[in-house]
């Protein structure tokens, strides 16, 4: 593995122990804090291919006011393919909760991040764990969606794209350096929220509407 694989994985690692650990550290208290989106900066092109860094931005919420927020909004965000992965893809959800789930009508990611606070207040009451409000937040979390992904992009495995700086991206596909960004964004922050197979999926999986 190189160095720059050691960092992603290092990155991806931290922002999922992030969320759960800042998020449960903060269960007893009325917020909670999820991760938002990893978001990659980029040095200047004279700093080399080498020169760029990951910032983890992480969203507050309160226990009992986010489910109350509209989820339409947020699962047109969802790209249909990722919306469309079944809930086993979410991280942290195993066959137990996955039964759970789709015992609900909560079969996929896109139907897991539109349930409203009446289906998730009794998921709450009835398995007496509030996990099943940190897995809608997970599934509400993958609204990345973007409306274009340039074809030199489109055909890349989004582990590609999570292997290397954006910059790298960009000298090599010749794709606009700020779109290598926005997809690398967006690719890990999926990461943190969804397993690791979703690096299986290429980037054209990203787009807003399927072509």
């Amino acid at each position: 593995m190189t160095d720059v694989d050691d960092a992603v994985t290092l990155a991806v690692l931290l922002a999922r122990e992030l969320e759960a650990g800042v998020g449960a550290a903060l269960a007893v208290g009325e917020g909670v804090l999820l991760l938002d989106h990893v978001v990659a900066r980029i040095g200047r092109p004279d700093e080399g291919a080498g020169s760029w860094e990951g910032e983890i931005v992480l969203r507050p919420g309160s226990r009992t006011g986010w489910a109350a927020v509209p989820a339409d909004p947020v699962v047109r965000s969802i790209p249909p393919t990722v919306a469309s992965l079944p809930v086993l893809r979410v991280d942290g959800v195993g066959a137990r909760w996955a039964r759970v789930l789709r015992a609900a009508g909560l079969h996929d990611v896109g139907t897991l991040a539109g349930a409203g606070a009446d289906v998730l207040h009794e998921l709450v009451a009835a398995t007496g764990s509030r996990v099943p409000l940190t897995l809608a937040a997970r599934a509400r979390g993958c609204a990345v969606a973007l409306d274009e992904v340039p074809e030199s992009l489109a055909g890349l495995l989004m582990r590609t794209v999570l292997r290397e700086p954006p910059v790298r991206t960009h000298l090599r596909t010749g794709a606009a350096l700020v779109t290598c960004v926005a997809v690398w964004d967006a690719v890990s922050t999926l990461t943190a929220q969804l397993d690791d197979e979703v690096l299986d999926l290429t980037t054209a999986s990203l787009r807003r509407s399927a072509r």
